[in-house]
């Protein structure tokens, strides 16, 4: 495994960047890649030079699908990366619970797998989630199960 890609999709702000700043500077810098797609451009004290260009910069709107296509911008900018072997999309609500030795250990193991993670908050989301959910191995899945 070469690096994480660590893909942030935020409105305005990463809202613990002290934990995640404290979390990135444990380990040595080849070893991940940020981007940061931001809706709002507020200034970040730790991440701002992590931020994608504005001019690439999608215009999304709340439960929209503008927000996948900033999903898709997000994985064309970590993708021309050729050392990028993982990609974790996060939001700027989202904290890291293990460090990230761990999840390079973890990730080692999945070789060329990948994990979804969704959860059964409520029956849309599982709904939702079916169409997705039956092309997946049940071992692949992160979450309220498959």
């Amino acid at each position: 495994m070469s690096k994480i890609a660590f893909c942030f999709l935020i409105r305005d702000n990463i809202e613990q960047e002290e934990i995640w700043n404290d979390f990135f500077k444990k380990v040595p810098k080849d070893l991940f890649s940020i981007y940061i797609h931001n809706k709002e451009n507020v200034p970040l004290k730790n991440f701002e030079s992590y931020k994608l260009s504005r001019n690439k910069i999608v215009s999304t709107d709340y439960a929209d699908i503008s927000l996948v296509d900033a999903e898709i911008q997000l994985m064309k900018e970590a993708l021309e990366d050729k050392e990028n072997s993982h990609f974790i999309l996060l939001s700027g609500a989202d904290v890291p619970l293990k460090p990230l030795n761990e999840l390079f250990n973890f990730l080692k193991e999945l070789k060329d797998e990948s994990i979804f993670d969704y959860s059964e908050t409520s029956d849309h989301h599982l709904e939702r989630s079916q169409p997705t959910l039956k092309y997946l191995e049940e071992n692949h899945l992160i979450g309220g199960g498959g």
